[in-house]
């Protein structure tokens, strides 16, 4: 097969897909078709009515499926999928954003702001716009890894969104998803390879 038509980059992307929702692949895919969805909206939810009394404040971290940019096709993606199903179960929609609409740093102060006082309640990013330089951890009590990142310090700066001092929780929740036989088990092996190998 010509590299233009299939390399192992385009395999392992989307291998990744796959392993998060099939739909990201291929819209003939349905929610029935996906468990690991379910399963953080599950969790989410059972931790955000537990944390009613204090505001308790929670991450969910995906590098794949992000919104599109304004201007782009819509298509399916994970944050507005995920934030439809807990919609669904009762929490209200203003309890829920997505770092990627805080794109000045007024916005991102504000939207850091609205999660520190329990304003928002969950929060989504991805690696890149979340893992670094994002001080919320005042109620954070719980963040939830849908992928794998490439490398072990990043899971290292998603975990530090809570892992942090002045977070009001002397203990805190860390969710990694993975979907069984799937392309998940490679890549977390991988990962523990890593950091075998700079340990």
């Amino acid at each position: 097969v010509d590299q233009s038509n299939d390399n192992i980059l385009k395999i392992t992307g989307e291998a990744r897909k796959l392993a998060i929702d099939m739909r990201l692949i291929d819209p003939y895919y349905t929610l029935a078709d996906n468990q690991k969805l379910l399963q953080v909206v599950d969790q989410v939810e059972r931790i955000y009515h537990e944390g009613m009394a204090t505001k308790a404040t929670q991450m969910i971290f995906s590098d794949i499926g992000t919104p599109k940019a304004k201007g782009q096709e819509i298509g399916f993606d994970i944050y507005n999928e995920l934030k439809s199903l807990l919609t669904d179960r009762g929490i209200p929609k203003e309890d829920i954003a997505f770092v990627h609409d805080a794109n000045t740093d007024d916005k991102k102060n504000n939207l850091s702001r609205k999660v520190n006082s329990g304003e928002v309640r969950i929060l989504m990013a991805s690696t890149e716009k979340g893992g670094t330089g994002l001080n919320v951890q005042a109620k954070m009590k719980a963040v939830h890894h849908l992928d794998v990142p490439w490398r072990p310090s990043d899971i290292v700066q998603r975990n530090g969104r809570l892992i942090r001092q002045g977070n009001e929780h002397t203990q805190v929740e860390i969710y990694h998803y993975i979907t069984k036989g799937s392309f998940d088990n490679y890549l977390w092996q991988t990962q523990e390879n890593k950091l075998k190998y700079i340990t």
